[in-house]
């Protein structure tokens, strides 16, 4: 896995919240969107995994339930 923004290699980072309350912004990134807009690179095989998750949509967030945070190395 690596860091885009600073171009380092790292291992994971995860958070599960819950959604606030109200509307998606009608231009809301989408996970595709946002690989596309970062320029990620993907196999085949990876565009293929990317384009069959179910649509996530960029949504303000409500509580933050967990995070896992690992240092880049």
């Amino acid at each position: 896995m690596r860091d885009f923004e600073n171009d380092r290699k790292k291992n994971l980072d995860l958070v599960l919240c819950t959604p606030a309350s109200g509307r998606v912004a009608r231009n809301a990134r989408t996970l595709r969107s946002y690989a596309k807009e970062k320029g990620i690179v993907l196999s085949e095989e990876e565009q293929r995994l990317l384009d069959d998750l179910p649509e996530l949509l960029e949504t303000p967030v409500g509580s933050v339930e967990i995070a896992l945070e690992a240092k880049a190395v």
